[in-house]
């Protein structure tokens, strides 16, 4: 009862009633344990505003920090905010289409805090080149070293095949398309979860540029 999917529905689902169906737990419609690691539903713990004022699902964001770097400061893509000093984070939506259209107008995801702290900011500080470049190497780099570690299991889980396409499914299993694999490939939400997430995220980012770079 404490993932948040479950504690506020209405966040969620329009017009749902804010309470709990104590028949669906009976029939084991959810459980509220194998949603702690089911990618999809982590997706949706809490949400986010983007540069342009729209909300969405963390688990569906870049999130962006500034740093400074040889005396000018740039806006990068990181998988999580330094532990160390302040950085504050602005996000943006985790699809490649959605950049590259916001690049070609007002770019510049300053996070909120920064932004209001010190206004001469705006003139000094510039986009990374290659965001989206830079941003999907990211994750490859951080997906090759696990999928080489696969952990195997009897739970609930995804399942990976090479190629490029949109996410679909076939009864319960989601299959996930990557350039990232070579075969077909199983991967139990529980055992696997950081690996899963971080496929879902380059999945739905890389819908207008889907090659795996070297």
């Amino acid at each position: 009862m404490k993932h948040r999917l479950l504690l506020n529905p209405v966040k969620w689902l329009r017009g749902a009633r804010k309470r709990h169906a104590a028949d669906l737990y009976d029939a084991s419609a959810y459980n509220p344990q194998t949603l702690k690691s089911n990618p999809f539903a982590r997706a949706l713990d809490a949400t986010r505003m983007d540069i342009l004022g729209k909300r969405f699902p963390l688990g569906n964001m870049v999130q962006t920090i500034v740093e400074k770097r040889g005396g000018k400061y740039e806006i990068v893509p990181v998988l999580e905010k330094p532990v160390l000093g302040v950085n504050p984070a602005s996000y943006v939506l985790n699809r490649a289409s959605y950049i590259a259209f916001a690049q070609k107008r007002v770019f510049l995801p300053i996070p909120s805090k920064r932004r209001q702290r010190d206004k001469k900011l705006l003139g000094q500080t510039r986009v990374v080149d290659d965001f989206i470049g830079v941003y999907r190497g990211l994750l490859e780099e951080a997906i090759r070293p696990l999928l080489d570690n696969v952990e195997g299991g009897e739970g609930p889980g995804m399942k990976v095949l090479p190629g490029n396409g949109p996410i679909n499914w076939e009864n319960d299993t989601p299959h996930v398309y990557s350039p990232l694999v070579d075969k077909e490939v199983h991967l139990p939400y529980e055992e696997n979860q950081q690996l899963c997430q971080l496929l879902l995220k380059h999945a739905q980012f890389c819908d207008c540029a889907p090659t795996a770079s070297r």
